[in-house]
């Protein structure tokens, strides 16, 4: 019991730091409001995906320069336009634990020159930037949910540039 409820508090915890930092940092190197809306409203939108579970990927765009786990099945792509830049989510299904696939992100990420801006404790969320000359500073979220055993749902969100 005791347990239990040191998890709850930690969860609400975790998720008040993480919508505060979401609705205060705004360019500083986390994602803005905007942003996290559009990935509330398409994190709604891949809801029957997620249940739908394909064995090969949906259209969409992979990002050119973000890594993708290998192996890993694309089972939601949505794009929105919000004022002057894009806000682009895709997700997929990794096979491997939390930490297998969160480790790799990380250290991908990093190798493809990507900056770590922070994560959550419960490697549950991780932030990225990067600067470049011509497109500013891109922002990338990335989410991992759980999704039966040793399998992996990881959400990719991506603002301030043009994929296609």
């Amino acid at each position: 019991m005791r347990n239990l409820v040191k998890r709850r508090v930690s969860w609400v915890i975790v998720l008040l730091i993480v919508s505060l930092l979401l609705a205060a940092c705004g360019r500083g190197g986390l994602l803005d409001t905007s942003a996290d809306e559009a990935f509330q409203r398409a994190l709604e939108r891949s809801a029957s995906a997620y249940a739908s579970d394909p064995e090969s990927d949906v259209p969409g765009v992979d990002f050119a320069g973000l890594p993708r786990y290998p192996d890993s099945v694309r089972f939601f792509y949505d794009e929105e336009q919000q004022e002057n830049e894009w806000i682009y989510m895709t997700a997929y299904f990794a096979n491997g634990s939390l930490k297998e696939v969160s480790s790799y992100y990380e250290y991908q990420m990093s190798k493809s020159g990507w900056e770590l801006e922070g994560k959550s404790e419960e490697l549950l969320l991780m932030w990225f930037t990067k600067e470049d000359i011509a497109q500013g500073i891109p922002l990338v979220q990335l989410m991992f949910r759980p999704y039966g055993e040793n399998r992996v749902a990881v959400y990719v969100i991506v603002q301030g540039i043009r994929v296609k």
